[in-house]
């Protein structure tokens, strides 16, 4: 339990507390293998160098990665004697060796031009400038040395992976390599490549390696006709005589061309030609509106001509005339460090006598279907992937690595073996009017038969359903709504008896349509509750439209069905649609039995379980793009209803550290809506963090020259102790704050039947918390959800602040728990429930806001203006106000299920 400092004492950098000193025990203990491997250091002392290379003769001064690296071998072989020294070299301007080379700190760099090919010479300078002890990495995992040291395991990865670099591709930090047996077409020009990443770690079970098997999308070494004829879906024998179209070619330089502003690299696709023996890689600069045989241009003696009459005259006439050109000239480049810069050239070169160079990166955004073939490639089953990662594990060769060896590290060859133990599930209660009112779920899944929701949300009386033209027809979907009714009443959600009415429309009349049915099921008694949306399997997704009409311009629910599952017409999923519904109509669907499974936080007084989630879409990643932030907080203690409040920010905002930056006023939000329903305020407060690494919580940031923090972690607990002083003046409830995230790269296998469920993953309920842990915080790996497709990937908690008082055993059963209470479906889940609302509130939030509400303002309010201090709240530089998407009659429903 972290000591709960004044508030004032706070000022200072708030860190993560530490690991718990007593173990948890309960449970059945299995074993289970992880994707590390233990490794053993030989040598404590490394030598840094600084390394500064450039072309010896040229125009172009910089060498790339890999002729660097053949240079770095020419110095360890010649520059030391007879002794050859080998060095771990990044590529760039950092090498290690566990010899100084006779050279000391401070003294000049030695400077020397190395020949590495004929005619062509590297000035190398090189200089001493540090020594590392790489026992402080022992000490720090022992506990008797303070601060992880990231710059000695940097040296460990660059160790390993230095040889690596010259037998595999290496594409951010990951190794690929074409294997005729292992490459998997995805469509578009691409294929899929496979490799592994890998990073050496400081665990609690010592240093270790993690091997993760990964793919990565390689554009196809064929001719670049073929690559453009995959490319946009067109036979090859249709383009013999069928022109290009304007969307053709600028969708071909989307897809080919490097972007404007990294002209730094060589990030064109790039090509050999085949009209003439040559080697010369060219890099695609442009793609030519015009045809090849409208291209003009002075060849030798100023004789004007077109590139296929040119063709025609030097290397036979062209299949291709009517296509395009590449241009693959040189773009203009600046004097610099008294080199000459050089003007601009244009080369253009027919398509058909280009070649794809192989080992090329596909760095652009997937087609739905390239996605929808790579996960098929990546979800194979628990034992592939364990076998899979035995194999390229061994095909690294780290035994015969010479930079591994020259550095005495050993690497065991079998994967780790970890004790972990299986929490029991919890009983599920629902109606006490159901033939069965309490479960114990087996593998964390049941079903509802015997079972009635816990509690019924509003009768539902005022509805329609709406059908987009092409679903189906009315009589299968007068079947499907008669089965839902029968199953809403079933199973404790109280339906009107008789059918809603119904419209067929098209997707164009699809506004004016849902206003009407919402205005004709509403009548003079009251306002609509429910359209129901059957939609086409393959129509144009109405799914924003629809969502912005429920969710934000009328504040009803809506729910949209597939046409597909109507015809189908099946009992399940009948039922899990009528779960869905009862949530957004204000029901609970169960609860847990034990009201003890939540230990302190519940037993203690009133409490608030928070999630906090960012959805940055596609582009919020990126500095200047948008993303929504989402909090939901729990209002009643069986965690079947919650409020929510939600905030647009952008990287710019958010000063580049990841908080979130509206946090004070979105807390306070939810915490007047618990006072305005219990008219008190909660005693404890836990919080959950989605998409935190360790690197977010872990900073220690001199505050005192003005700069923000960029710790996350204490950035937003003083964001919510600013929000408790908002709501309420001397306001301090017991807060408790765990990093949870499902973005990390451990995998684990169970090892004997005890840990596995059907599908050969680790069964619900396994929990690890020792070896491939942090050696210094309360982190822990916890499979809380039955195994669908693939391997199951375990969710991680990190509880980084605790002022209630958990144990071990009751956070953990505390966090399994919970995940039993998800509202959608009968299905314990992969992270707690409140992390899940509030990605699911986030993505929501950033479907509406792509399509701009600026005229949307009945039934909104602002993100701040619920709070009791608006005032001081909106004076704040972290408080972003927002009007809110969310309509008002949603606040206190999971409107998003």
């Amino acid at each position: 339990m972290a000591e709960r400092k004044p508030d004032a004492e706070m000022e200072e950098t708030l860190l993560p507390m530490q690991r718990w000193s007593e173990r948890a025990t309960e449970g059945r203990e299995v074993t289970v293998l992880a994707n590390m491997f233990a490794m053993r250091l030989g040598e404590r002392s490394v030598y840094h160098f600084d390394v500064s290379m450039e072309m010896a003769q040229g125009p172009n001064p910089i060498v790339r990665s890999n002729t660097a690296r053949k240079v770095m071998d020419v110095v360890g072989s010649t520059w030391f004697g007879a002794r050859k020294v080998v060095f771990a070299y990044d590529g760039r301007s950092n090498a290690y060796a566990v010899t100084d080379c006779g050279m000391r700190r401070g003294e000049e760099a030695r400077t020397d031009v190395v020949e590495f090919a004929a005619g062509k010479g590297v000035k190398v300078m090189l200089r001493l400038v540090n020594e590392l002890d790489c026992a402080a990495l022992e000490e720090f995992i022992q506990g008797s040395y303070g601060e992880l040291r990231m710059d000695i395991l940097n040296v460990l990865n660059i160790a390993l992976t230095a040889e690596l670099s010259q037998r595999y591709t290496e594409v951010k930090r990951a190794f690929f390599r074409d294997d005729p047996q292992d490459t998997k077409p995805l469509g578009s020009g691409a294929v899929a490549w496979l490799g592994f990443t890998q990073a050496v770690k400081a665990l609690q079970g010592g240093i270790m390696l993690s091997f993760v098997p990964t793919r990565t999308e390689m554009y196809k070494p064929v001719g670049l006709v073929e690559l453009i004829s995959d490319v946009l879906q067109r036979p090859l024998s249709s383009l013999d005589s069928e022109a290009l179209f304007d969307r053709d070619v600028a969708l071909l330089k989307k897809e080919f061309l490097s972007k404007p502003l990294n002209l730094k690299k060589r990030s064109g696709l790039r090509v050999s030609t085949t009209h003439r023996e040559s080697k010369r890689p060219y890099e695609i600069i442009d793609i030519t509106s015009d045809r090849a045989e409208d291209i003009h241009f002075l060849s030798d003696g100023n004789r004007e001509e077109t590139v296929s009459s040119y063709f025609e005259r030097m290397y036979g006439p062209l299949r291709f005339p009517h296509l395009p050109c590449v241009n693959v000239g040189n773009r203009a480049t600046k004097e610099r460090n008294g080199r000459p810069g050089r003007p601009a050239r244009d080369i253009f070169l027919p398509l058909e006598v280009c070649k794809i160079l192989p080992g090329q990166r596909r760095d652009k955004h997937p087609t739905d279907a390239m996605a929808a073939a790579r996960l098929k490639l990546e979800t194979i089953h628990p034992e592939q992937r364990l076998a899979l990662i035995r194999k390229l594990f061994t095909e690294a060769a780290y035994g015969s690595n010479e930079c591994a060896s020259a550095f005495k590290l050993e690497l065991s060859s079998n994967p780790l073996e970890v004790k972990g133990r299986v929490l029991d599930a919890p009983a599920v209660r629902y109606n006490r009017k159901s033939a069965d009112p309490q479960i114990k779920p087996a593998d964390g899944v049941w079903n509802m038969q015997g079972h009635m929701m816990y509690q019924g949300g509003q009768k539902l009386e005022r509805w329609g359903v709406l059908v987009l033209q092409g679903a189906v027809g009315e009589r299968e979907v007068g079947n499907f709504v008669e089965g839902l009714i029968q199953v809403c009443n079933e199973n404790g959600l109280e339906t009107s008896r008789a059918l809603p009415p119904l419209r067929f429309c098209n997707y164009n009349d699809l506004d004016e349509n849902f206003n009407n049915l919402a205005a004709q099921v509403a009548g003079e008694s009251g306002q609509c509750q429910l359209i129901l949306i059957v939609k086409p399997d393959l129509a144009a997704d109405p799914y924003r439209l629809i969502k912005q009409l429920g969710d934000s311009k009328l504040g009803f629910a809506t729910q949209v069905v597939q046409a597909k599952h109507v015809m189908k017409n099946q009992m399940q999923y009948r039922s899990n649609v009528a779960l869905k519904l009862n949530a957004k109509l204000g029901g609970k669907n169960s609860v847990l039995a034990d009201r003890e499974a939540l230990g302190p936080l519940a037993r203690d007084g009133r409490f608030m379980v928070i999630g906090l989630a960012v959805s940055h879409g596609k582009a919020g990643v990126r500095r200047g793009g948008t993303s929504m932030t989402a909090v939901s907080g729990s209002l009643d203690p069986q965690l079947g209803q919650f409020a929510h409040e939600m905030a647009k920010q952008t990287r710019d905002t958010a000063s580049q550290n990841s908080s979130i930056m509206a946090l004070t006023g979105m807390v306070a939000g939810l915490l007047t809506t618990f006072k305005d329903t219990w008219t008190v305020l909660p005693e404890n407060l836990l919080f959950y963090r989605e998409g935190l690494t360790e690197g977010m919580y872990t900073k220690r940031d001199p505050l005192a020259d003005g700069r923000p923090s960029t710790n996350v972690f204490d950035v937003e607990m003083k964001m919510i102790l600013q929000a408790c002083e908002d709501v309420q003046p001397g306001y301090r409830p017991n807060i408790a704050y765990c990093a949870v995230t499902k973005l990390h790269k451990m995998r684990f296998f169970g090892k004997d039947r005890d840990s596995l469920d059907r599908s050969g993953n680790c069964k619900a309920g396994v929990i690890v918390d020792t070896k491939v842990v942090s050696p210094r915080f309360a982190d822990f790996y916890l499979f809380s959800h039955a195994g669908l497709q693939g391997t199951s990937r375990p969710a991680k908690y990190t509880l980084l602040h605790d002022e209630i008082g958990f144990t071990p055993q009751e956070f953990y059963k505390a966090c399994f728990w919970q995940c039993f209470t998800f509202a959608r479906c009968p299905r314990s889940v992969s992270i707690v429930p409140a992390i899940y609302y509030a990605e699911l509130l986030a993505q929501r939030a950033m479907l509406l806001a792509n399509l701009g509400f600026d005229d949307i303002s009945d039934g909104m309010t602002s993100v701040t203006s619920g709070e009791p201090n608006a005032e001081a709240a909106s004076s704040r530089p972290q408080d972003v106000a927002l009007e809110k998407l969310v309509h008002s009659n949603h606040r206190r429903r999971l409107f998003c299920m």
